[in-house]
């Protein structure tokens, strides 16, 4: 799924630095992991060839208590938000990002 994101950019014209509206697309990847602790590797594998292009990672069913999903590291992706139940072994989700991005977690 991908979503339109307007980005103000610096761009250098004749010698004159101007700023200008970019519309870009940001790739968005979700999937069931139903556990990720044995699907880290694959997810690296998979992200640097195949879907390369993702930027966001939205993962269920991660299946971690509290704050384990924190030691799962996913190249070139930082933890940007999520979720684990505190009273079931199953559930959960987490979004990741592209380093370079910024986020703000938004509470209600």
């Amino acid at each position: 799924m991908d979503s339109k994101l307007q980005k103000t950019v610096k761009v250098e014209k004749e010698g004159k630095m101007k700023q200008e509206q970019k519309t870009d697309m940001v790739s968005i990847f979700h999937h069931i992991v139903q556990s990720i602790n044995n699907k880290v590797l694959e997810l690296n594998v998979i992200l640097q060839t195949e879907l390369a292009e993702v930027e966001v990672l939205c993962l269920s069913e991660h299946w971690l208590w509290g704050e384990y999903i924190k030691l799962i590291s996913i190249d070139e992706f930082k933890l940007a938000s999520n979720f684990s139940r505190n009273k079931s072994s199953h559930g959960g989700s987490c979004i990741y990002v592209k380093h370079y991005m910024q986020t703000k977690e938004v509470c209600t």
